[in-house]
Formats: C-alpha cells, sequence, structure tokens
C-alpha cells in the first residue's frame, strides 16, 4: 500500500506491526486497538469509513522532504489536503504502550470504522539518505514507516451515559456525564411498576419537579444518537439510579478567606438537621453530587468515573441550628476543598445531604461589583487575606461614548472606591487586581460597564387638599410628593 518499499531504507529497517487486532471492554460499547510486538519505536493508526485506505494517507507521518544544502523543500500541502478530505483520523502513540483507546478518535455511533497502523522512526528523519520515490518524485530525508498492518474493524455504538442525582425538598435533579457523542437524552420514571416517559431534552441536566418529601423515585435514562445520513435515532443501553428527596431545603454553601490561614464556611439556615459533618481535601475527583455511595466511616467517596480521593473530617457539630464553620491552621498556596454533610432522618432512617466548594490560598482575581446613584458610583469586592493592596483603573465616556481623558489607575487597600461625576448619560468601564505583599499581581478582573441615569423616584405620597381657585372657590384636589432625584432637570 506504500509508494515505496523497505528496500529503499538505508540505515533502519521498520518492523511491521504484529497482532492488530480490535478487542472490546466489557460494556460493549468501547474497545481499544491492541499488538503484541514491536516492544519499541512508535505506532501510527489511522481511521477511515471505508475498508480500503485513500493514497498518501500515511504522508504527514512519512514526512518527506527534499535536501539542497541547508535548504530543505517540504513536501506540499495536496497531499495532506487529501488526507483532510478523505476524513482519514490518525493517532501516534508509543509501541510499548500495547493498545490505544477508541475515545481517540472521533467516531460517529452506528458507523463502522476500519483501522490500519504502522510502526515508524523518525530519528534519521533530517539526514540525506538513498533517495525514495514517492508519486514519481524523489525524496533524501523522510522518517522511516514500516509496512501496513492488517485492517480491522469495529462498529461504533452509543455509550451509556452515567447518571447522578442530587435531591431538593420537592425535587431531583439528574445530570447526564459520560465520554460519548450524545445527540440527546430519553428520561423515565418509574410509575408503579412499569417505567413512563418524562422527558426527552438534549441538556445534560434535568430538574424533575413538584415531587413529594421525603419519597424514593427511581429512573432509566438512555442516550441517543441522530444519524444526519441515515434520518434514524440510535439508542445506548439504559442507566438505573434511584433519586429521594428530602423533608429539608437543600442549601447553598460558601467558602471565603478569613485570614492567611483560616477559612470561613457559610451554609444557608435549614430545620430538621440533626448534625453537620465538614470534610476537606487539597485535590479531587469525580462527581461531587452523588451522595448515595458516600461513606462517612471510610471518609471516602467513590464516583461513578472510578476515582476515590479520601476526605479528611475536620469537624462534627451537633448543632442542627449552626449555619458556620471556620477552619484554622492552613497553608499559602493551596486549594482547598470542602464537602459539608448535613444529616437528617427520615422516620427512624439516617439520611444525608452535601454541598461543596473550594478556595485557593493566596491572591486571586476579584470579582468587582458595584452600586450606583446618580451620578456617583461605588466599586465594592470581597477582601484578599494575602493582598496588601488593589488595583483599579477606570475610563469615563461622556453621552456620545466620547472617551473622557485617559485611563485613570488608582491604588487602594481598602475594599471599596467611589468615583463622582460621570456624565449623566454617560458611562464608566472598570478592572481590578489584587496585589501581593511581594508585588505578585492576580489577573485582572472582568470588565465592568456602569451606565449612569436618573434613579426612579421614590417615597412618592399622594394627600387629599383643598385648592383655591381663581374665582376664590375651594375644590378638592391631589398632592404628589417625592423626594428630588439627584441629576434630575424635570419630572
Amino acid at each position: 500500500m506504500l509508494a515505496y518499499d523497505a528496500t529503499q531504507l538505508q540505515k533502519n529497517i521498520v518492523p511491521k506491526l504484529e497482532n492488530f487486532a480490535v478487542e472490546y471492554n466489557a460494556d460493549g460499547e468501547t474497545f481499544y486497538l491492541t499488538w503484541t510486538a514491536p516492544k519499541k519505536g512508535n505506532v501510527v493508526i489511522y481511521a477511515y469509513e471505508l475498508p480500503t485506505f485513500p493514497k498518501n494517507y500515511y504522508y504527514a507521518i512519512l514526512n518527506a522532504s527534499t535536501a539542497d544544502g541547508d535548504y530543505i523543500g517540504y513536501m506540499m500541502d495536496p497531499a495532506f489536503r487529501q488526507v483532510i478530505d478523505y476524513k482519514v483520523q490518525y493517532y501516534t502513540t508509543s509501541a510499548m504502550s500495547e493498545k490505544v483507546n477508541s475515545g481517540s478518535f472521533k467516531l460517529d455511533p452506528g458507523k463502522t470504522y476500519y483501522f490500519v497502523a504502522h510502526t515508524y522512526d523518525q530519528s534519521h528523519l533530517y539526514e540525506t539518505r538513498t533517495p525514495i520515490t514517492v508519486d514519481g518524485v524523489q525524496y533524501t530525508r523522510y522518517a522511516d514507516v514500516g509496512p501496513a498492518s492488517a485492517v480491522v474493524s469495529a462498529k461504533v455504538k452509543v455509550r451509556k451515559p452515567a447518571v447522578y442525582t442530587e435531591s431538593n425538598k420537592k425535587e431531583i435533579t439528574l445530570s447526564m456525564e459520560g465520554e460519548g457523542t450524545y445527540t440527546g437524552f430519553e428520561i423515565y420514571r418509574k410509575n408503579g411498576k412499569k417505567y413512563k416517559k418524562i422527558r426527552t431534552t438534549t441538556d445534560s441536566v434535568y430538574v424533575d419537579k413538584d415531587l413529594k418529601e421525603g419519597t424514593s423515585y427511581s429512573y432509566k435514562v438512555r442516550a441517543y444518537w441522530y444519524d444526519k445520513d441515515t434520518k434514524k435515532k440510535l439508542y445506548s443501553a439504559y442507566d438505573y439510579v434511584v433519586g429521594e428527596t428530602s423533608p429539608v431545603q437543600r442549601f447553598d454553601l460558601s467558602a471565603r478567606q478569613k485570614s492567611k490561614s483560616s477559612v470561613s464556611l457559610v451554609w444557608t439556615k435549614m430545620k430538621g438537621i440533626t448534625k453537620y459533618e465538614i470534610y476537606r481535601a487539597t485535590s479531587d475527583y469525580g462527581n461531587p453530587n452523588e451522595v448515595s455511595k458516600y461513606n462517612s466511616a471510610t471518609k471516602k467517596r467513590k464516583y461513578g468515573t472510578g476515582g476515590e480521593k479520601k476526605y479528611e473530617l475536620v469537624k462534627t457539630i451537633n448543632k442542627g441550628s449552626a449555619t458556620s464553620y471556620t477552619d484554622k491552621g492552613l497553608s499559602g498556596n493551596k486549594t482547598y476543598y470542602y464537602r459539608v454533610v448535613a444529616y437528617y432522618k427520615v422516620g427512624k432512617k439516617l439520611r444525608c445531604m452535601q454541598m461543596e466548594d473550594s478556595i485557593y490560598m493566596g491572591i486571586t482575581t476579584p470579582v468587582l461589583n458595584r452600586e450606583l446613584k446618580g451620578t456617583t458610583v461605588k466599586f465594592i469586592w470581597d477582601k484578599n487575606a494575602f493582598a496588601s493592596k488593589y488595583e483599579l483603573k477606570y475610563t469615563m465616556y461622556d453621552a456620545c461614548g466620547k472617551e473622557m481623558g485617559e485611563e485613570v489607575k488608582v491604588t487602594t487597600s481598602k475594599t471599596t472606591y467611589t468615583v463622582k461625576n460621570i456624565p449623566l448619560g454617560g458611562y464608566i468601564t472598570a478592572r481590578l487586581r489584587t496585589v501581593s505583599k511581594d508585588n505578585k499581581y492576580s489577573a485582572w478582573s472582568s470588565q465592568e460597564s456602569v451606565y449612569t441615569g436618573l434613579d426612579v423616584a421614590k417615597s412618592i405620597k399622594a394627600s387629599n387638599v383643598l385648592v383655591e381657585k381663581s374665582s376664590g372657590e375651594q375644590v378638592n384636589a391631589v398632592k404628589i410628593s417625592w423626594k428630588p432625584v439627584n441629576g434630575a432637570k424635570y419630572y
């Protein structure tokens, strides 16, 4: 299949890749391309939708060129365009790996793909050697490419998604995750002994609402792929999950720097909680929403992706009314991940729900907020425990959008800064960054634009009054009053 043979190669004869084959995984959906020899060098694998590969498919690896002194004239682009036109994909790896996952290629479900592999060696690529002839042209610099392996084929299936549940008081959120190629998902909920379809969606998250509190619900979910060529849908196998609504409302958690060595955890106040457990880790894996496989005894959480991470239990709070905790003795330049697990009872059974947040202990890019009153804007941001100061840059524009002078730079140790006298109908743009004591800088915040305008009239009151007409007659009227609006010429 190559346009030259191994007898043309001067220094390095590359062996043929032996025992090239397809091995399906236990799920019957994904597969590996495997081989047993050689044990060194590199392997390139090509994927194509037809059993006969187009001419020149291997040119990118061959990388042939001509040499005239120090000048190297590389092969022209048409060969590469031809590869693209024929939709040939390729993947390179070490021969010692002995396998490549099908996920290394972009493969559409429902189609049969064909694969061929070569060993190759580029160690002599820039040496002038015995010429080889490709398409009637001689090249003296090239990689050594071994003969083609046997061509193997595999049909790609729609992969089953991994479905996770997150419970709330009267709703259950289903999250569909996975590495497969999907068009959408079909979601079924068990009704009696049978499942009934409740939703077809192209979103990877679905919220099942208006459920009964403290009740268990069974779901099955499958992914589908719409084949534009055949106009048909292809389906994956079902993933089955159980979610349980809780008698308590799900809470929010916020982790913030309190000092250089402490983090403040604050969460929503809830009723019906018996205790809280605070867990901490310095790295994170998998899906944080899966509470059904949480094991407080081993302090571990297993994820659907196969990852496992040990969390340290730092505090148990046996007070259901608690809403905060301060974690102390931390180090700088680290990211800390927190899980707050809330326990409650459904009948005699103990249940739990959790929320998670993370915080980097160091200077971070600030979030710039603002308050506008008339033509005055007050910029506000959270304090960073590692900051010595903050740099704010702003530019003002008039009502026609014209810059009013150059950008202004302000340095402050405070967490607010006020700019006055912005032109009415104009606007101001601003950005902010954090500076540490050793003069290290965070990235600039997103640019905030604030447009000036008149506030609405406030403290509006209406009262009945008597008004005397020019004739002397008194008549009933309504008097309307309000507080003055800054910048207003008339009402």
